[in-house]
């Protein structure tokens, strides 16, 4: 990529990115952290402590079940001896990262700026990025950052080094892991498949044997997490259906495409993991968490995959396709749907829009 080219591509995700932050405005100031309570900032308290302690904070029994084993980002918080505000503005650099790392790859793949441009207004939309720029102290990015490694890295080194590092940000990782590596065998072809789960393994192995251990020692957070979500889930099942959508609205077009694009291209082995990996993956995510929109973001390396599928397959028709979906996403209303609430993002300017 020249820079010329570079710089054209950086001007349009600037772009998209302020009107997405125009149009679906951040509901909290991220550096003003006491602002009270919403699920915005309901986990502000415990971030802090975290931050201050992250080996310590893990041993008391009344925090979080959910944060005790996402040490990742406090630990690198606590090394660079960062202060609240700066931690928890954190997800804004993942984010711009993100967006960036994905308009790259489409780029890399089609040599188009549009696309990457349009692919870049449609991860502006989506529920990863309201979280990051609306919610305190998500850290969702970087193990979606992870994910994005998995499909599209061009080393396995890097590979290695995402498996390593994801479910120390987010065990979500994990759920969705098995059908981003069946996109990444669609990619790769057959050859590369038993050095690709060796480097997996690898990379996996301290954190999977370490949570072994820890449940050996009597660590009871798994199924604490479990007990809670169980008698919560039936109240919020209802709510799957719309908290999925909100999770990409027109972006899960692009999903579809991806999903059958890899379809198309594994082997019968790989066919039946990919449908197993996603419907273990999503289901399980589902049940897990209960901010149903913003989990189901872990589908997003299938949008980039789709992206570049339709590129590949119809060129012309799936650039108006792209067009419509990308503006679709910013007119239609969006919301978070968490457990049995639906709260909509509303715009700075609520007469415009």
């Amino acid at each position: 990529m020249t820079s010329s080219t570079s710089l054209k591509l950086l001007g349009a995700l600037v772009l998209v990115a302020a009107l997405s932050l125009v149009r679906y405005a951040p509901a909290v100031t991220v550096f003003n952290p006491d602002i009270g309570f919403g699920y915005g900032v309901a986990r502000v308290p415990e971030l802090t402590r975290q931050l201050a302690d992250p080996a310590g904070w893990a041993s008391r029994p009344k925090e979080s079940v959910a944060l005790r084993w996402r040490l990742l980002p406090p630990t690198v918080g606590h090394l660079l001896r960062l202060k609240p505000a700066g931690y928890f503005a954190l997800p804004l650099l993942g984010a711009a990262i993100l967006l960036a790392l994905a308009a790259g790859i489409v780029h890399r793949e089609t040599r188009s700026v549009g696309w990457s441009a349009l692919t870049g207004a449609l991860l502006c939309t989506a529920s990863w990025f309201f979280v990051a720029t609306g919610w305190l102290g998500q850290f969702d990015v970087f193990y979606l950052l992870g994910l994005v490694a998995i499909v599209f890295a061009p080393s396995l080194l890097a590979v290695g080094a995402a498996c390593a590092l994801g479910p120390w940000c987010d065990e979500r990782f994990l759920l969705i892991l098995p059908a981003c590596l069946c996109l990444r065998w669609a990619r790769s072809g057959p050859g590369a498949w038993r050095r690709l789960l060796a480097v997996v393994a690898v990379g996996l192995a301290p954190y999977v044997l370490l949570r072994l251990w820890a449940a050996a020692q009597g660590d009871a957070s798994m199924g604490r997490q479990l007990a809670l979500q169980g008698t919560e889930f039936r109240d919020y099942l209802r709510n799957v259906p719309d908290g999925w959508w909100m999770g990409f609205r027109l972006g899960w077009v692009l999903i579809g495409v991806g999903v059958a694009a890899a379809f198309t291209a594994l082997p019968r082995a790989g066919r039946v993991l990919l449908i197993l990996g996603l419907v273990g993956g999503v289901g399980a995510i589902g049940v897990l968490a209960w901010d149903v929109s913003r989990s189901i973001a872990a589908l997003l390396p299938f949008l980039v995959f789709g992206v570049i599928a339709l590129h590949r397959r119809w060129p012309r028709a799936g650039w108006r396709i792209l067009a419509v979906a990308a503006a679709l996403n910013f007119i239609l209303p969006a919301k978070h749907v968490v457990e049995t609430h639906r709260i909509p993002i509303r715009s700075i300017w609520p007469r415009a829009f």
